[in-house]
């Protein structure tokens, strides 16, 4: 990742808006380019990780203000309100990822 954000340790891994796994802690790189984010996903969930799956960052409150809109407020969930959270999609014809598999983490 470019930067942590509001990413902690035991913040949610989140697929399909559900916690699947959670952050596990993070380092820079060698580098120090970037955020090096290590995450746990649990075995019963360990399939939906495919070589594919894109990752993003759930972390905080989208706001849109307009005149004729209103307000309105969206969030994945209270958790990664608090502390942030990742989620991911994965295509369905992509074959799982191994353990220990590196994703960047797209901008939203």
């Amino acid at each position: 990742a470019p930067d942590l954000g509001s990413i902690i340790k035991g913040s949610p891994i989140l697929y399909r808006k559900m916690p699947v796994g959670s952050v596990t802690g993070y380092d820079l790189t060698s580098n120090g380019k970037y955020v090096e984010i290590f995450i746990n996903v649990k075995p019963e969930y360990a399939t939906l990780v495919k070589q594919d799956s894109v990752f993003t960052n759930a972390s905080g409150v989208n706001v849109d203000l307009s005149l004729l809109g209103g307000l309105n407020v969206r969030a994945d969930s209270l958790e990664t309100i608090i502390g942030g959270g990742l989620s991911f999609t994965s295509p369905e014809d992509s074959p799982p990822a191994q353990s220990g598999a590196l994703f960047n983490i797209d901008e939203m």
